[in-house]
């Protein structure tokens, strides 16, 4: 990370705190010099930490959770920019300041960055040992990663009648394999 003077580092610091700032509350040299340096973004009237600078403290990648994840996929699929009045707005705040989407005039686009999560092979945490996990759980979360290599980036697949984004369909099998995982009773 580069040198920063006091008042820049003080502000860099509320800023990862607070999540975002209004652009009102923030001095507009001490932020254009933080810009400069990419470590934060502005975005519809609020300054967010860039993406680097929240992955920087722990030095791994964030974890998208579930509905991080979905809502992702949905912007990038989309063909144009997506209102946010029908979004989870802690969901589209938490994707915005890691710097995958970007929220302008009430409506949300997928950043570069955003398109790239997407395309990177999914990190699977996998726990050691396979006491904790029920065999029906762990057949079902080798099954999922099996079918997920197997199917190109964007395919559709026919389930039922319905035409579904594979991997919303993996996603589907992967979230079944964690319901049995903490109530192994619950699929029979």
């Amino acid at each position: 990370m580069p040198d920063l003077k006091p008042h820049q580092q003080d502000l860099l610091d509320m800023i990862r705190r607070a999540g975002k700032i209004p652009t009102s509350r923030v001095d507009g040299r001490v932020l254009r010099a933080l810009q400069r340096l990419e470590l934060v973004s502005v975005s519809d009237g609020f300054v967010f930490p860039s993406a680097p600078v929240a992955g920087a403290a722990t030095g791994a990648p964030s974890q998208l959770n579930d509905r991080q994840a979905a809502m992702l996929r949905m912007v990038v699929r989309s063909e144009s920019a997506v209102p946010a009045e029908g979004l989870d707005g802690r969901t589209v705040n938490a994707l915005v300041s890691r710097g995958l989407l970007t929220l302008r005039q009430d409506r949300v686009t997928a950043t570069e960055a955003g398109r790239a999560a997407l395309v990177k092979p999914p990190q699977v945490r996998r726990r050691r040992g396979a006491g904790s996990r029920s065999a029906r759980a762990a057949s079902i979360l080798r099954s999922a990663d099996q079918l997920e290599a197997a199917l190109p980036a964007g395919a559709e697949v026919l389930v039922g009648t319905i035409m579904a984004a594979a991997q919303d369909l993996v996603d589907g099998f992967r979230l079944l394999a964690r319901r049995l995982e903490r109530d192994p009773q619950q699929g029979t």
